[in-house]
């Protein structure tokens, strides 16, 4: 059986799926009634209308391994360069550089933006995965803390990427910082992210699973040009990335 909430555009299914397992008369302890296992799970709708299974993660533990742009396999607490994609070719171009940090109305917490300068590296992130596999790697759809190793120049503040307020001006709801590492719950769950498959490449992506009674709009990570800055936020035209692991 289900039930359909509405809070504003957010729809959260609730979801409870009676799986029978049909045992033979001679393995089952009575004879009489088969074992029932009862899963309970929380679908969130994407801003597309389409639902995510928060069933899935349970059921299928192999997702694929994200890979850095040279194949390699993408590890947790691992220092990497974020570039976005053009045409599925391996370089940087006039779409911008890196992510990197800046102020928004000389205030904090600081945003996460792209640079404007397609040769611009950004700055340097790890992910950081709510479950640790034991070979330490990241993997597609997976939810993941992702932090800056830079110092903020906000006082009392993080460099961990956090989901912001809409802005009821710019109709935009931005990428922030100022969030906190691990300790899923429903006061963390702006902080996580994933990383999944787009065509050939990757994007990255908010719809957190860690906290299945929350309420959340899932989206992908996109760009928005105002003030000559490319700001990242939530958005339907996604930022393609690659991951990039420095020499040193």
């Amino acid at each position: 059986m289900y039930s359909i909430n509405a809070f504003d555009n957010i729809f959260v299914v609730n979801l409870i799926i009676d799986i029978t397992f049909f045992m033979k008369r001679a393995n089952h302890p009575d004879g009489l009634e088969p074992d029932r296992l009862h899963i309970f799970g929380v679908f969130h709708m994407r801003r597309d209308g389409t639902f995510v299974d928060h069933i899935s993660e349970m059921l299928h533990t192999d997702a694929p391994v994200v890979l850095d742009f040279v194949g390699r396999d993408l590890q947790s607490r691992t220092r990497y360069y974020v570039y976005p994609i053009i045409d599925h070719v391996i370089r940087r171009e006039s779409m911008g550089g890196g992510l990197s940090l800046s102020s928004r109305n000389d205030s904090c917490p600081l945003y996460v933006v792209q640079e404007r300068d397609e040769y611009s590296i950004g700055l340097p992130l790890m992910f950081l995965p709510v479950n640790n596999s034991s070979d330490g790697v990241i993997r597609e759809s997976s939810d993941l803390n992702i932090v800056f190793l830079w110092d903020t120049s906000c006082q009392n503040s993080t460099t961990v990427w956090s989901l912001g307020t809409f802005d009821e001006i710019t109709r935009w709801q931005y990428i922030v910082t100022g969030g906190v590492i691990g300790n899923p719950g429903p006061s963390t769950v702006n902080n996580w992210f994933k990383i999944e498959r787009y065509l050939e490449d990757y994007k990255l992506v908010f719809c957190p699973e860690v906290c299945c009674s929350c309420k959340v709009t899932c989206g992908d990570v996109g760009v928005f040009y105002e003030d000559r800055t490319q700001w990242l936020g939530l958005s339907d035209v996604p930022l393609p990335v690659m991951f990039e692991k420095p020499l040193t």
